[in-house]
């Protein structure tokens, strides 16, 4: 007998996280700032410019 695989069921009232969700709610301190300015300019020198930008836009440079 082979069984068919199910679909996890969720809710329609529940959103998963996203990057955005997460990143909006972050608390921004001047040492958070600071850090994340370190973090770009480090990876723009390694980095191609396009995935430097998708890296910031997931919030990476304050959560590395």
């Amino acid at each position: 007998m082979i069984k068919k695989k199910q679909k996890p069921q969720t809710s329609t009232g529940q959103r998963s996280l996203s990057h955005k969700t997460i990143r909006r709610h972050m608390p921004l301190r001047a040492a958070d700032v600071k850090n994340s300015v370190k973090n770009i300019l480090l990876w723009n020198s390694y980095l191609p410019s396009d995935c430097v930008k998708t890296m910031v836009r997931m919030g990476w440079d304050y959560t590395t």
